[in-house]
């Protein structure tokens, strides 16, 4: 979702070692973040669905607000500057129109 909304080309995996010059650095620098992805986590939600379900309240699809969450973020400048959901709204209508 993140690629067709920026615009942006799917990302090349490349294995360890094989980055070009300065590989060992980049491998070094790279290495904090592998753990990240090689997790096998599944998050279990039965029982926020249970609670909430009665009352009919659901959680939109992450597909559904993906661009509107997208726009937040880059307005807000992935959280360096303050933005209120009025105040962006406001700045984000336009684009959503």
């Amino acid at each position: 979702m993140a690629v067709a909304h920026f615009d942006r080309p799917h990302p090349t995996v490349v294995e360890p070692g094989t980055a070009g010059s300065g590989s060992a650095a980049a491998d070094e620098h790279g290495a904090v973040y592998f753990p990240y992805f090689e997790m096998d986590i599944v998050f279990d939600d039965a029982r926020a669905r249970a609670l909430l379900g009665p009352a009919g309240i659901r959680c939109p699809r992450l597909h559904d607000y993906f661009d509107t969450l997208m726009d937040y973020a880059d307005a807000a400048r992935w959280g360096k500057t303050p933005l209120t959901r009025e105040e962006a709204r406001e700045r984000l209508a336009p684009v959503a129109a």
